[in-house]
Parts: structure tokens; sequence; C-alpha cells
């Protein structure tokens, strides 16, 4: 009599949905396992600049011989607890040498490499990718005009509800937020205005004609609503938003994260040039400003953080200028101008500048003024000034400035992550809100 052998149970990684885009939830399974072991799931991706990154995490497998990462709690490795998108913030360099903050300048998909250990062997492995933009999504590159930047049109005729996206000192314009904005159907137009050849070389009396005329050019498309025009920003960006919506009727939303409610001084190139300019200018005339306040405290640590490739923070120097008060009020943007609703978002420990108290001076003003308009404001706990698109690395939490020094953001790896994460379901749901009025 022969006796039947049963096959060992293929051990298989699920990921669900198929083809989701980059900002959107995935949820990772594994089936196919002895019950009751110990199991590594590791995750790994290289960036735009090469880098690769890494996770783990260890679990312990159910009765049935599955885990399902949403709900099982890893044990150890780079984050710890139930999360479903902890492999995905918590990766980490490959090599700490010449390390340096996740970079995304391209709309690639980006491609992950997910792995099952079990006593050491690789008991099933498999790649997915996160694609940027939806089937028949456009990205056109700008640069007629005078005007620098990334056009992505969405599929179909439109009329599209337009965006302009405004990057923040880092120079990196946003063109991953328009590839996800025009998947949902947002026409939308990632504006370079500074750091590259015909344009202002430093963030430093740039004129906001050149983004009314950013917006023209929007408006002139056919298949834009030239009635249904948002402005983005994060970071100075965010600043820049606020202050575009108050000076353009053509403007009818704002989203401002990480920004501010109040105008601050220009920022050269070289952090050494003590020269004070507006960073903006209207009709000509600079534009009103707090200036920084950069105390002997924080000029020592930006110099030792140079020297010794320390971290340093310039909240401070923000913060300082804020005690100026008829500064402050001469710098507050009137943001009650503003011929739509306004979406504002910070978090509480941002190192970079005070982005919470100066959102809250837009949002009172806004409620002062008595807004017709739906406002709000989001901020986050244990998150800092990296808000910005999900499932993404978090876990270096700095910019670098200059050779060696990096710039604090503030907040936690997984306060960061999980902000985000809430966050931006948020935007796309404002964004809904609004086109359909």
């Amino acid at each position: 009599m022969e006796v039947a052998v049963l096959a060992e149970p293929k051990t298989t990684i699920e990921v669900t949905p198929e083809g989701a885009l980059a900002d959107e939830p995935v949820s990772i399974s594994v089936t196919g396992l002895p019950p009751g072991r110990q199991v590594s799931v590791t995750a790994s991706t290289r960036d735009d600049s090469g880098q690769r990154w890494e996770s783990r995490a260890v679990f312990t497998s159910d009765e049935a011989g599955a885990l399902d990462l949403d709900t099982a709690g890893s044990r150890g490795g780079t984050y710890s607890g139930p999360d479903g998108a902890g492999l995905f913030w918590s990766m980490t360099p490959a090599s700490e040498k010449d390390a340096h903050p996740f970079t995304k300048q391209t709309i690639e998909p980006l491609a992950l490499d997910l792995s099952v250990e079990l006593d050491g062997t690789v008991a099933a492995s498999r790649r997915i990718e996160r694609p940027y933009l939806a089937a028949g999504v456009e990205s056109v590159p700008l640069s007629d005009e005078g005007l620098v930047g990334t056009y992505l049109r969405p599929g179909g005729e439109g009329p599209f509800p337009g965006v302009l996206l405004l990057h923040g000192t880092v120079k990196r314009m946003l063109v991953d937020y328009g590839a996800l904005l025009a998947s949902r159907g947002f026409a939308a137009l990632a504006l370079q205005y500074f750091g590259v050849e015909g344009l202002p070389p430093e963030l430093m009396e740039i004129p906001l004609e050149y983004f009314g005329k950013a917006i023209e050019w929007m408006r002139a498309r056919p298949e834009v609503d030239g009635e249904r025009i948002a402005v983005q920003g994060v970071s100075r960006g965010g600043e820049l938003a606020l202050l575009v919506g108050a000076n353009s009727e053509q403007v009818k939303a704002v989203v401002s994260i990480a920004g501010s409610g109040v105008v601050f001084q220009g920022l050269p190139e070289d952090r050494r040039d003590g020269s004070v300019k507006a960073a903006w200018t209207h009709g000509g005339e600079p534009v009103g400003f707090v200036t920084r306040r950069d105390s002997l405290g924080f000029t020592f640590h930006a110099v030792w953080a140079g020297f010794t490739g320390g971290t340093f923070s310039t909240l401070s120097s923000y913060s300082g200028g804020m005690d100026d008060g008829e500064a402050v009020a001469k710098a507050t943007i009137p943001v009650e101008k503003i011929r739509g609703p306004v979406l504002m978002a910070s978090g509480s420990g941002d190192m970079m500048w005070p982005s919470e108290a100066c959102s809250r001076i837009a949002a009172d003003r806004l409620a002062s003024s008595g807004h017709e308009y739906p406002v709000e404001l989001l901020v986050y706990q244990d998150a800092g000034h990296g808000l910005g698109l999900p499932y993404r690395p978090t876990t270096l939490g700095y910019i670098p400035a200059g050779e060696r020094a990096k710039l604090l953001l503030g907040g936690s790896p997984q306060g960061n992550a999980h902000a985000s994460a809430d966050l931006w379901p948020k935007v796309l749901e404002f964004y809904e809100r609004w086109a359909q009025t």
C-alpha cells in the first residue's frame, strides 16, 4: 500500500492591491510558513541617487502558518509593534558612509524587493513596483515664456482643476506630487522658481509676478478649468502658496504644508553671506519680512556641525525673529484675501522653523476675518518639518546643509511616517471636495 506524501506548502508573499500607486497603502501577508516559527521579513530599494535602503522585521507565524503585517507585531529589526507600513518608513541606508536622506527626483516607479527568511534561509521573495503615474498621464517639461517646470496632464479631455506646486529651499520640483495629483484627475504644474539657469540663483527677491505668469499659463491650457486653480507648497513654498493665494484673484484654493502665515527673509545660497534681503517682491517692491536672529549659540552650533558633520537646528533663529512684534505685523500674509478654502498642516516638533505657530497666525487671521470658505489646520504631534508623501523612508531626519553639516527636520521617524500617511489622503480629499463645489 502506497502512502501519499503531502508536499510542504509553498511560502508565498502576497501584496494587495496589486498595482497600487506609490501613495496608496498596501497589505503584505505571507502564507505557507511552519506554524509558530520565528520569521524575518526584509525589504530593500534604491532611491534615485542609487543609495540602497533596507529594513527588517521579526515575527512569529500564526497557527495556520500565515503572517499579516498589518496586524502582526514586529519583535525586532528596524521597527517594532504592528505597522503595515513599517517596512517602508523604517528603511535605513545600507551603508553609513556618505548616507543621505531618501532621494526621489523622478516619477519612475519605485521598485521594492521583499523577502522572507526562515532559519537563515530565504523561503520566498518577490519584487513589487510602486508607480507614480496612472495610465494616460503625460509628463511634459516646461521651459518657455520664462517658466521652468514640469506639467503633468491627466488622461482624457477635461476640463481638469489645476494645481500649481511650489517647492521649498531644497529646490526640488514637486514632480512626484504632481504625478500623483494628475493620476487623480488634477492638472499639475510643478514649478521651479530659483536655483537653475534662467531663474534667480537664490531664494532672494523673487517676483510674485513669475507665479502669476505660471497661473495664466495653466489657465490658457484647453484641458484646464481656468476657474479652478489651486496652489500648494511645502516649507518656504508653503509660505509662498499662502502669499500667492492672497495676491491672485485666479487662485481658488491653497494647501500649505509645513509653511508659514508670516513672510521671512530671503536665504542666500552661501549661508556665510550676511546680507538680508526680501525673499519675494511684488510690483518691483520687496514684500515685508521678518529677519532671522542668529544667536551666538546658534552660530557656534552651525559652525561646529560644519566641522564635525553633526546636526543643528534653525528653529531658534526663526523664533527669535518672531519676537519683533512690529515686523511680524508687517510680514503677516493677508490670507483673508484668499478666494477659496485653505488647508494647512504642521508638525509640532518642527526643528526647521516654527511652522505650527506661524500657521496658527494664518488660521486665526482667517477666523477673525470671517473667511467664508472652509479652513483647516492640522497639527501632528511627534512630527517635524518632513511632512510629505507617505510610504517612504523617514529614518534620516535631516537635510544636507553645506558639505558636511546636517540640518535637523524634527519629529521621530515613526511620527513623521504616520503623520504623512494621515495627511496626504486628507490633501486629496480637500481637492476632491473643492473640485466638486
